[in-house]
């Protein structure tokens, strides 16, 4: 309860404390989720766990990949537990000629949050973070709350190695998991990429996080 309460109060401070989350730069958000002292779970999975924030629903769930549910927004959660077993961490960097791109680093481990501009008033959200991934299609004025959740969800994720050894097998480097709304980027990787096409008919909220 004490640290599902310290998170709780991380983002109370994002919205209304010492950060607020909508005049905040998107450096400001990641370094306030990533330095809180402790983290906690109110989400499970079969081989991790994580802090859900207040007014995120799961609409779909298996191993390795979550479909998440907020006012109209759909995020997308892969959890790459083949590089985790495998202690396998990519080389992360800037990427240009996006709307932003960012790299952080929070003791050894290296995250990155990328925003692209698509069409009109949309844009999509990536963030890479602890061996997971959220992506998001959110309007302009609420990508400061798409990376506030997205951070708060990858760095609070904590990996079951029993479980997760159990669940993918002796052979670690042939595990493939894809649902529907996702494609599969190459065949030398094991991310997933959003099918645009599920997107069309999305009906965007104003409003993530009050």
């Amino acid at each position: 309860m004490r640290k599902k309460l310290v998170l709780i109060l991380t983002m109370l401070i994002l919205t209304t404390g010492c950060v607020n989350i909508q005049n905040a730069s998107i450096e400001e958000i990641v370094n306030e989720v990533l330095n809180s002292k402790e983290t906690g779970y109110n989400h499970t999975n079969d081989g991790f766990k994580y802090y859900l924030p207040s007014g995120i629903d799961v609409i779909y769930k298996d191993e390795y990949n979550e479909i998440l549910k907020s006012k109209g927004y759909t995020y997308y959660l892969y959890v790459d537990l083949v590089k985790y077993i495998n202690n396998s961490v990519d080389t992360v960097k800037e990427e240009k000629d996006i709307y932003y791109s960012h790299v952080f680093k929070k003791d050894d481990n290296e995250g990155i949050v990328n925003v692209y501009f698509k069409e009109k008033n949309s844009y999509l959200v990536v963030l890479e973070y602890n061996h997971a991934k959220v992506e998001v299609y959110v309007k302009k004025q609420d990508i400061n709350d798409a990376v506030a959740n997205a951070i708060i969800i990858t760095s609070s994720i904590n990996y079951n190695k029993n479980i997760i050894q159990n669940m993918i097998g002796k052979d670690l480097t042939t595990v493939e998991e894809e649902v529907n709304v996702f494609e599969i980027k190459d065949d030398s990787s094991s991310t997933l990429q959003i099918d645009d096409t599920y997107h069309e008919d999305e009906k965007y909220d104003s409003e993530i996080i009050r």
